[in-house]
């Protein structure tokens, strides 16, 4: 058989290429047949891609094109650019009212920083968002509101005091606002490591608040090795309130310890007494468990524990925990099945 010339094969590959779509059945070279300067030709690579340059331009303006208008319409129905130099606007007006009201000044002038961590909390208490709390000083009598026409129950309120003649007449407390508003005051409070101000914030607030701004808040508290913090959550929820809403914070307790910046070794032993005293709160048995019936020592809690946890540790004066710390870190804690899987790979297929 004879070589086909390179006119042979660009009359059989060129004309349909891109043409009618991905039915278009593409001619193939044989290599066997075909000589080197057919299969090498300059003029058919060239001729190939000018046949694809304005193909492939076409697609990407289209895309171009089509992006550019979505990112337009995007931007026009939300003020794209706006929420994200703000991200308040991206909260419904009535809600940053709300908020403002409670607080007494617009929410929008706070810093970036405290607007992000406030976005946070509203979306965190969306559930307990819808609530007024009313007190009615003629029957001494309090009672909650929990529809989602806030507005509504607010109008009739003001109806009801003015037409009585009455301004103390009805008494109106957003929980939910004032809760989100307590629990970011928290959340800020800890991250900038002012713990002793948030036990006096707490007392200035009413008990159902309280208690729901610190539940918010017992994740961030553990994290930030916040201790006193910690402690208030358990005096003001009570252990189980505390586990309810993170069931492993003994072992986080832990894992997260820091020392106070400038701690001396001296003071080790006190800090460590600290930390044991709130352990053994949330965790009573933390350094045993129980195998059919009789207590053995577990490193479980050790194996967890920050560098930080682990030297204070070290302090104790019972040598149990003071070989816990010292061994801790030489035995990692194992999957049992991971471990026969190693030890038995053909026997154990999951």
């Amino acid at each position: 058989m004879s070589a086909l010339s390179t006119s042979s094969i660009l009359a059989n590959l060129s004309p349909t290429l891109f043409q009618a779509g991905p039915q278009d059945i593409v001619a193939t070279p044989d290599i066997y047949t075909l000589n080197s300067g057919s299969l090498n030709s300059t003029q058919t690579i060239n001729t190939t891609v000018d046949r694809f340059n304005p193909f492939a331009g076409s697609i990407v303006n289209n895309l171009l094109s089509g992006a550019s208008g979505i990112l337009s319409a995007v931007t026009s129905t939300i003020g794209l650019t706006q929420a994200l130099n703000n991200p308040m606007s991206l909260v419904n007006a009535a809600t940053v009212g709300r908020l403002a009201s409670v607080v007494g000044f617009p929410i929008t002038s706070l810093s970036p920083v405290l607007q992000s961590t406030l976005s946070a909390a509203i979306n965190l208490n969306a559930s307990n968002f819808n609530s007024l709390d009313v007190f009615n000083s003629g029957s001494n009598i309090t009672s909650a509101i929990q529809t989602g026409d806030i507005e509504g129950a607010t109008n009739v309120l003001s109806m009801a005091s003015a037409m009585s003649g009455n301004a103390s007449f009805t008494q109106v407390t957003d929980v939910g606002a004032r809760s989100t508003m307590a629990s970011t005051v928290i959340t800020a409070l800890i991250g900038l490591g002012l713990a002793t101000t948030v036990g006096d914030f707490i007392t200035t607030q009413d008990a159902p608040i309280a208690r729901h701004a610190l539940s918010q808040n017992v994740q961030t508290a553990l994290m930030n090795s916040d201790l006193m913090t910690v402690q208030l959550c358990i005096t003001q929820l009570g252990v189980g309130g505390v586990l309810s809403q993170v069931p492993d914070a003994a072992l986080q307790l832990l894992k997260y310890y820091r020392l106070p910046a400038g701690t001396a070794s001296t003071a080790y032993a006190t800090a460590w007494q600290a930390l044991l005293a709130i352990l053994v709160q949330l965790a009573p048995s933390w350094n045993t468990t129980l195998r059919s019936g009789v207590s053995y020592e577990t490193l479980t809690y050790f194996q967890v524990a920050s560098k930080d946890a682990i030297t204070v540790m070290k302090t104790d004066s019972d040598l149990t925990t003071v070989m816990g710390a010292a061994i801790a870190g030489t035995f990692h804690r194992e999957n049992t099945l991971s471990t026969l899987k190693q030890m038995y790979p053909h026997m154990l297929v999951m």
